[in-house]
């Protein structure tokens, strides 16, 4: 079965590879500032300001804004995989509209539980593209559950988790997943198993903690799933990987 991210005879995924390319130039230009935190706090979401109708054209901007390069290394990963696979079958624009309406949500999502359940300051800012890929892993979830990704993105997922529980785990840790993922990298898995891992981490975390972040990621993961049956293509070109190894039914001749 030929890779997720050979391009022949596929369409290239230009909008996914312009949003990976925005989001790191944007990184790093603004960790090479001799003041990150300033401009992150400049463009990023405050909800404060949000829910008095202020600096709404944040819940934008603080989509291409991320805390730190751990935070971008996880959301690229994600994307590069999964926006790969849904703009390929549901289209370019198609798939910046899940994108962007998914990451709005997201974002207002976090204004609402920030000021309804925390005590934020006029300080307090959000950044990050969680909820915009959110919403493409919930149009991937409910279109294309059996489509096949590269074992060694789950690994290298797993991998990263890591580093948020014990950052020296992650590192005394880094040979014998290099050395696993090198033995995987052939094996392909359905979609399905990463997308379950995520949508239960962010359950269990909304669950444990009070914080807004898991709770947006889950919002925009539902709302990229309601856009996908609102946007989908009626009929959708056959995808092997979509349905295992059936094959596609062979038209009848035509009887004159």
């Amino acid at each position: 079965m030929r890779s997720l991210f050979k391009f022949k005879d596929k369409p290239i995924p230009w909008v996914t590879v312009a949003l990976i390319l925005a989001n790191v130039i944007i990184h790093i230009l603004v960790f090479s500032s001799s003041n990150p935190e300033a401009i992150l706090s400049t463009f990023g979401e405050h909800p404060t300001s949000i829910i008095q109708g202020e600096e709404l054209h944040t819940l934008f901007t603080s989509m291409f804004l991320h805390a730190n390069h751990l935070h971008i290394f996880g959301n690229m990963l994600y994307l590069s995989v999964f926006g790969v696979l849904v703009e390929r079958r549901l289209g370019h624009k198609r798939f910046l509209a899940i994108y962007l309406i998914a990451g709005f949500i997201a974002a207002l999502v976090t204004s609402w539980f920030w000021t309804t359940y925390l005590e934020p300051t006029s300080a307090s800012f959000a950044v990050g593209a969680s909820g915009a890929i959110g919403g493409i892993l919930g149009a991937c979830l409910l279109g294309f559950p059996r489509a096949k990704i590269p074992a060694p993105v789950l690994i290298l997922f797993l991998w990263f988790l890591t580093a948020f529980f014990n950052f020296r785990i992650f590192l005394f840790s880094s040979i014998p997943f290099i050395l696993l993922i090198i033995y995987t990298r052939k094996i392909k898995i359905p979609a399905i198993a990463l997308l379950l891992i995520w949508f239960v981490e962010q359950f269990f975390i909304a669950l444990t903690i009070i914080e807004p972040a898991p709770w947006a990621h889950l919002g925009g993961f539902m709302t990229g799933a309601l856009l996908y049956y609102v946007l989908k293509k009626e009929k959708a070109p056959f995808h092997k990987e979509d349905r295992g190894q059936r094959k596609p039914p062979v038209p009848k001749p035509a009887a004159f």
